[in-house]
């Protein structure tokens, strides 16, 4: 699973099976992507509502 890495070059054995399987997380991560993006925006608008964040820069996001 060596093609397409962007890394991995100096060391002389490949990574573990395990390891790619563990870290191998794109399916997942599309999968908690738009709670990701609720998660931001909300603590977006704590920040303005505490006055941290101006209501500007807020809805700009």
């Amino acid at each position: 699973m060596t093609k397409g890495k962007l890394w991995g070059g100096r060391f002389e054995h490949g990574t573990d099976y395990s390891v790619e399987q563990f870290t191998a997380s794109e399916h997942f991560d599309r999968r908690l992507a738009r709670f990701d993006i609720a998660g931001s925006v909300a603590h977006a608008h704590m920040l303005s509502a505490q006055g941290i964040l101006s209501e500007k820069r807020r809805s700009h996001s």
